[in-house]
């Protein structure tokens, strides 16, 4: 069994609210647009990837695998086979593009939502790092005014979350926050969006274009995660060992597009889909356990067979994750009042976690407990505090008015 994928290894911004027929962001659903129930469980969906994450990290990153007893290290290799970053992906391919259909000629409208829910509280976590930074001693006055250190902090709070400069690399578990490289991968898909659904409006009103466009970003997206995938394995699915091409491939948003493609086409089906999908989660939970254990177990997920069953196994996972969200849908309501802490919990884990390395206190796993509660104590004062004040701008007229239409700068047939 190789060691855990990169997709076991991050976090990623939350995408909005499910589209609703009297929403907040403006103008109602198109008669394209499917017609979804405001109740549904994505906001603990994304928290439980969330919390997956934070025990992946507090294993794989510590040292602490390293130290599990054989039977504990099967229970964890099955643990990782849940791909938390693909089901973000999936969500925000479901949730994003709804945002901007819902007024495609507000275009300054859409781009302010997203920074309200991406920035604010990325600025914080990344002003906390700079606080626990300054606190462990590597914030001396000759790299705080080198341009290394500017250029890393440029990097940190816009979007290019990856870079670690070499300084930090003894720091912690060597990277300030790992859980941040998502974010940037998240912001290259928004970017897209708004051409690509007006792109494919426009396509579809030309026959079979929009399915030959859609389908061929897919077929490309695959492919290169495929053989990012397989360079990766070359090397015992230790991604700091795999080259620095395949490294700046998957933070770009090539790798990841198809699972995004996923939900979109799910969300855009989703009236024709619905009782495939409504209710059905156990049902598509144990067609994905099937291709699991066929796939990673009884062929080898390095095998040709195993190979050619993971994109399978990953299409059926978006099916699954939107169903999940639809199949006793007040779960979510009930256990988190509204309260979507994930984004915090993301953002914040891995800075609680290079502390508590600091400090000497990942010794045991009976330390991932304490890593949890902090970070989900920060996820939720990181939400009542800041995310869901800063949100009740996103209708401000200065910035959701006047926009011209993305649809006017395509040709038109």
């Amino acid at each position: 069994m190789k060691r855990p994928s990169p997709d076991h290894g991050a976090a990623i911004a939350p995408p909005d609210s499910i589209p609703q027929l009297n929403g907040t962001e403006g103008a109602r659903p198109t008669p394209s647009q499917p017609t979804l129930s405001r109740l549904n469980n994505f906001d603990i969906i994304r928290l439980l990837a969330a919390l997956h994450v934070v025990v992946s990290h507090a294993i794989v990153h510590t040292g602490l695998i390293e130290k599990l007893s054989s039977s504990a290290r099967l229970l964890f290799d099955a643990f990782v086979q849940i791909p938390a970053v693909p089901i973000f992906f999936v969500v925000s391919g479901f949730l994003i593009p709804s945002s901007f259909e819902r007024n495609p000629g507000n275009l300054t409208g859409y781009f302010w939502r997203r920074a309200l829910r991406i920035f604010p509280a990325l600025w914080l976590s990344v002003g906390a790092a700079i606080v626990i930074l300054a606190w462990a001693g590597y914030l001396d006055q000759a790299f705080v005014t080198s341009k290394t250190f500017l250029a890393w902090l440029v990097a940190q709070t816009t979007m290019v979350q990856f870079w670690n400069p070499e300084h930090f690399r003894t720091f912690g578990n060597g990277v300030v926050n790992g859980a941040l490289w998502t974010i940037s991968v998240e912001l290259q898909y928004y970017l897209t969006v708004p051409v690509w659904c007006t792109l494919g409006a426009w396509l579809a009103k030309r026959g079979r274009w929009r399915l030959a466009f859609e389908g061929t970003a897919f077929v490309i997206s695959v492919a290169a995660h495929m053989y990012m995938r397989h360079r990766i394995n070359d090397v015992g699915g230790h991604f700091g060992e795999v080259a620095t091409s395949i490294k700046a491939l998957h933070m770009t948003l090539l790798p990841h597009l198809w699972m995004f493609i996923l939900g979109y086409w799910i969300y855009r089906h989703m009236d024709r889909m619905r009782s495939l999908l409504v209710g059905q989660f156990p049902k598509w939970a144990a067609l994905w356990i099937a291709f699991i254990v066929l796939g990673e177990y009884i062929f080898g997920d390095t095998s040709l067979a195993g190979s050619a069953l993971y994109p399978f196994s990953r299409i059926v996972l978006a099916f699954a994750t939107i169903s999940l969200a639809y199949t006793a849908p007040s779960v979510s309501n009930h256990l988190l009042r509204g309260n979507d802490i994930s984004y915090g919990v993301y953002i914040f884990h891995w800075l609680i976690l290079n502390v508590m390395l600091e400090l000497g206190l990942f010794q045991t796993v009976a330390s991932i407990p304490i890593l949890v509660a902090a970070s989900a104590l920060c996820g939720f004062l990181s939400w009542r505090l800041l995310e869901k004040p800063i949100l009740r701008f996103k209708n401000w007229k200065v910035m959701n008015s006047g926009s011209r239409p993305l649809a006017q700068s395509l040709p038109r047939g």
